[in-house]
């Protein structure tokens, strides 16, 4: 894991996410490091049911306990989860076991690859949760059910040492999530012991898969990678796995397949089948990486930016390499890419975002949610970082791309940039993370910290991007063709459906005539042409980074007339 990564935000996506595979959660080296920080700190089954899952706490605060509960037993037995008896069981479950007016149901696992639309399933889980959750609310818990409930988790803790702590910890950080979609709880120790893991790449095979009306597509092939040298191609269609029907592939038969680093898969290209073998390896991916690309007799410089690291010296390799571009080949524009980038570091952000801005321009406000006050946060002061080696350019043409995955200083620099209208930006709406998490000591023990949002992001049009996101100036699809299933993205508003609240709409972008006249003069059949004779090449066609390009030939163009 990387060291830079915010130790916050990655607790954060451990107990957001769904199981990835059947049996326990200890395979996985994330979830046996934090489960053996929780053992090491001595807070174990017997503290969880003295201090949370009590009747009086638990009648009180029944969804929280409820879910905590679910969320445990998930990390334990990924394949089971408890219902209350007035709940409707699915054909595919069946039930294993009487907890008083509760009861244990097993489910069998679903097929993984393609069963239906990733917005059909979050769709179909978020209508059953707020179901569940509106009979929850209406439930009143007994003793007798409360003993029962923690009698069977004793007895399925005790088949292994950390399946205690590891319930315990899922628990803990799923009952505080039901008020709060980004607070996380965790031992003091445990941010030195994830910072301590090697900075390693991640383990891959290069190809991204999607679901285009029922049909396993190859949408994108990463260069050089293993995929890429197995032959597989853009568009191609695959139907097996393993020598199994796509349709009946499980995550359990997916994981196996990770662990022996080696795969097989069925495609068809033009009407005739084909087998390819393709190895996993390990990939690591830097966190910024530079690209010349020439447009229409204009060259680009093609920035890819992954994370805003807390080490500031990427910030003056950013502008080194910037620099170095614009002088060896004449640079007319740059693209930003922060698609699927998180955010991190605030300092960094600020050192980026004076680059293009210059110094002490007003990035955001920090709102603090209890006190109201607001602190400007700005941009660099420019002698400090010229001294660094830091260089500004305020001129040079710029387009950002972004989408449901660009999150936190992802979004306000999006923002702040288009609305100094600095830069255009080009793809689809970010996640919607404008806000900021706090830590202070745990009321459960000493040796824990809580965190929780304490803050708000406002950007300088002041509205935040708090759950509503930033709307790109030209919002462009992933594909030229691509439907609303397959550009699906679970963002934060969908984080807790429970709690759906917004200070503000998101703001459209300004400009619009400005946007209306680019949009006339991008050559759409040009693109589309290209992105239908990339289909069976060994690289996809990037739509939104060709779509940048021609935003900023035309904005060029007609600034110079």
């Amino acid at each position: 894991m990387r060291k830079y990564v915010s130790i916050v935000f990655l607790l954060i996506s451990m107990f957001c996410v769904p199981p990835t595979q059947a049996g326990d959660l200890l395979g996985i080296p994330y979830f046996k490091i934090v489960a053996e920080a929780w053992r090491d700190n001595n807070y174990t089954l017997y503290n969880l049911w003295s201090d949370g899952f009590t009747l009086n706490n638990c009648q009180k605060n029944i969804v929280p306990c409820l879910k905590g509960i679910n969320a445990g037993l998930t990390s334990i037995d990924t394949n089971k989860k408890i219902v209350h008896k007035s709940e409707k069981i699915k054909a595919t479950e069946k039930i294993v076991s009487e907890l008083g007016a509760f009861q244990v149901v097993e489910f069998d696992e679903p097929a993984m690859l393609l069963n239906s639309s990733q917005k059909q399933i979050f769709e179909i889980s978020q209508r059953d949760e707020l179901t569940q959750i509106d009979l929850w609310k209406k439930i009143i818990l007994t003793q007798r059910d409360i003993d029962q409930i923690q009698n069977y988790i004793n007895t399925q803790a005790s088949k292994k040492e950390l399946y205690g702590p590891l319930f315990t910890s899922w628990f803990m950080n799923e009952y505080k999530r039901t008020s709060d979609p980004f607070a996380s709880i965790i031992p003091y120790d445990l941010a030195s012991r994830l910072a301590s893991l090697p900075d390693e790449g991640s383990v891959q095979a290069g190809l991204t898969l999607t679901n285009i009306n029922g049909r396993l597509m190859v949408k994108a092939i990463t260069l050089d990678s293993p995929a890429f040298w197995a032959g597989v191609r853009y568009m191609d269609e695959v139907i097996a796995f393993n020598g199994q029907k796509i349709d009946k592939v499980t995550t359990s038969e997916f994981s196996r397949s990770i662990d022996a680093k080696i795969f097989a898969i069925d495609i068809l290209r033009a009407g005739e089948k084909q087998t390819l073998a393709i190895p996993l390896v390990e990939l690591s991916l830097k966190k910024a990486e530079f690209s010349l690309v020439q447009w229409r007799s204009r060259n680009i410089i093609r920035m890819k930016l992954r994370t805003f690291d807390a080490d500031l010296s990427l910030c003056t390799y950013i502008s080194k390499q910037i620099e170095v571009f614009k002088h060896r080949y004449s640079v007319q524009g740059i693209v930003l890419d922060l698609r699927d980038n998180g955010g991190g570091s605030v300092y960094f952000g600020s050192c980026l975002n004076m680059i293009f801005l210059g110094g002490d321009k007003l990035l955001m406000n920090r709102v603090d949610l209890d006190t109201k006050q607001a602190t400007p946060i700005n941009t660099w002061h420019q002698p400090i970082a010229e001294a660094s080696g830091i260089k500004v350019d305020q001129s040079i043409p710029l387009a950002i791309l972004i989408n449901g995955k660009s999150a936190s200083m992802s979004e306000a620099t999006a923002g702040a940039l288009r609305d100094y209208a600095r830069a255009w930006s080009i793809g689809q709406r970010t996640f919607g993370k404008g806000s900021i998490n706090g830590g202070s000591p745990s009321s459960i023990s000493e040796k824990f910290l809580e965190y929780k949002t304490v803050a708000l992001f406002y950007q300088p049009n002041q509205t935040t991007n708090e759950l509503v996101g930033i709307i790109p100036d030209f919002t462009v699809p992933s594909r030229y063709k691509t439907t609303a299933d397959e550009d699906f993205v679970k963002r934060n508003e969908d984080l807790n459906p429970e709690l759906p609240f917004k200070r503000n709409e998101a703001t459209l972008p300004p400009r619009q005539n400005r946007i209306a006249e680019i949009e006339r003069c991008v050559d759409k059949q040009d693109l589309i042409k290209r992105s239908e004779e990339a289909v069976g090449k060994s690289v996809a066609l990037d739509y939104q980074f060709f779509y940048a390009l021609e935003v900023l030939r035309c904005d060029t163009m007609s600034a110079s007339r």
